[in-house]
């Protein structure tokens, strides 16, 4: 890298972070321009676009960049919540769609993961009876599949008001707000789930940890940066 040479030339001791700064920056550039060259051939086989490859490729790290801080957020809230990225990414939308946000609805899966663990109140399994469950239903399944069942009970329940209740005790005060969604059933909730897909909101797996990955990559290299800048700075105080 240029940049270190430079450094070098000045007498500036940076090898602590240079094989860090440099395998990081490296897999950066290899990406972005990767990425360009394929950009540059979907524009046209025989088309020369030798003087909008660099701006392709610098639109495309990007995007990159964009896309690996989404990826990150989708596999940490994932991890967070002890469900699947994809389930994450399905249940944040059908959340979206009855006005809650991600904060919203992460309480309301660590609000049933605490029944799950055994440890609700007995309000709450007391709510869990009232819409047809008992704890040993789900406390051996996956959290993912448990929300879609009680979500699923819900929306069965006739009486409003006792699902709302139900629903509040189950999943916490954020709730409150999916009577419109809940008043749909669960055929509603599955329709929103497979809107998702079409609309292309849902990555897989694969690309979820590809994306985490090179966000992981990036924060290196500028966590490298930031090293690399405290060094020369304190090289040039006075002694």
């Amino acid at each position: 890298m240029k940049l270190f040479e430079l450094f070098a030339t000045l007498g500036l001791d940076l090898s602590p972070f240079e094989a860090d700064a440099e395998a990081a920056y490296e897999k950066a550039d290899n990406i972005g321009s990767k990425i360009g060259r394929v950009l540059g051939e979907a524009i046209g086989a025989g088309t020369n676009v030798a003087l909008g490859i660099a701006a392709v490729t610098n639109q495309a790290a990007e995007l990159a960049k964009g896309a690996s801080d989404t990826t990150g957020h989708i596999d940490d809230m994932a991890q967070k919540l002890g469900i699947s990225t994809k389930a994450y990414q399905e249940f944040a939308y059908v959340f979206a769609q009855s006005g809650l946000n991600v904060d919203q609805f992460a309480n309301s899966f660590v609000s049933l993961q605490k029944v799950m663990s055994g440890f609700g109140t007995d309000k709450q399994k007391g709510a869990l009876n009232a819409i047809g469950l008992a704890l040993e239903d789900i406390e051996n399944l996956s959290v993912e599949h448990a929300f879609s069942l009680v979500i699923s009970k819900l929306s069965q329940m006739e009486n409003e008001a006792e699902r709302t209740a139900a629903s509040v005790d189950l999943l916490g005060g954020a709730a409150a707000n999916l009577p419109a969604l809940l008043n749909q059933g669960p055929t509603a909730i599955a329709e929103l789930i497979q809107e998702a897909h079409a609309l292309g909101l849902v990555l897989d797996e694969g690309a979820v940890l590809i994306g985490a990955q090179m966000g992981d990559e990036i924060d290196k290299y500028n966590a490298s940066l930031e090293g690399m800048k405290t060094q020369i700075g304190a090289q040039f105080l006075p002694v």
